[in-house]
C-alpha cells in the first residue's frame, strides 16, 4: 500500500495544500482540522478531514467508518460550524497577529530562549498559524533538575498568559 501523508491543519485550516497544483496535490494526503479551534471558535468539538484527488478511495472508507461508528457531526455541531465559519479567517488573522506580537516580545525579553514560529516570509505567503514552540532557558545540575525547572517555568508562563491576557490566550499549550 502506498504511504499516506496525514496533515494536521488545526491551526491553519484556511491554507490550501491539497487542491490541483497546490503544494501537496501530488502526494497522497489527508488533512484533518479540529473543529474545536478556529472553525467553531471553541464552541464545539466536531472536526473534519479532506483528501486530495489521490485519496478518493480512502475518503470513502473514512466516511463509511464514521457512519458505522455513528461518529459524524451532530446537527448542533454542524449548525455551530456554519454560524462560526464566516468569521474564521478574521479570527485566524487576529490570532496570528497576537501571536507574532507575543513571539517578538519573547525574543526581545528572553534572547537566549529557543523559539520556533512561522517565518515572516511564509506568513507573507498566507501561512499564518498561531502556534509556536518555546524552549525556555533552564538551570540545574542534572538533566532531571533542568527539565523540572523548565517545566515549572513553562507553567508559570502559561498561567501568566491566560490570566493577564485571557482574551488572547488559551491553555492549549504542550
Amino acid at each position: 500500500m502506498d504511504p499516506v501523508f496525514i496533515l494536521d491543519q488545526t491551526f491553519c485550516p484556511n491554507v490550501h495544500f491539497l487542491g490541483e497544483g497546490d503544494l501537496l496535490s501530488t502526494v497522497r494526503t489527508i488533512a484533518y482540522v479540529s473543529g474545536s479551534k478556529f472553525p467553531s471558535g471553541g464552541l464545539c468539538t466536531a472536526g473534519f478531514c479532506v483528501g486530495n484527488a489521490l485519496t478518493d478511495r480512502l475518503i470513502e472508507e473514512i466516511d463509511l467508518h464514521l457512519r458505522l461508528c455513528d461518529n459524524e457531526a451532530t446537527d448542533l455541531q454542524v449548525e455551530i460550524l456554519a454560524k462560526q465559519l464566516p468569521s474564521m479567517n478574521q479570527r485566524i488573522a487576529d490570532a496570528y497577529r497576537n501571536t507574532r506580537e507575543f513571539v517578538s516580545f519573547i525574543q526581545r525579553t528572553l534572547p537566549g530562549a529557543k523559539i520556533n514560529f512561522v517565518s515572516e516570509e511564509l506568513a507573507e505567503q498566507g501561512f499564518t498559524p498561531s502556534v509556536f514552540s518555546l524552549d525556555l532557558p533552564t538551570q540545574g545540575n542534572t538533566h532531571e533538575e533542568r527539565e523540572a525547572y523548565k517545566r515549572a517555568l513553562n507553567l508559570k508562563l502559561i498561567h501568566r498568559m491566560i490570566t493577564r491576557i485571557p482574551q488572547e490566550s488559551k491553555f492549549c499549550v504542550s
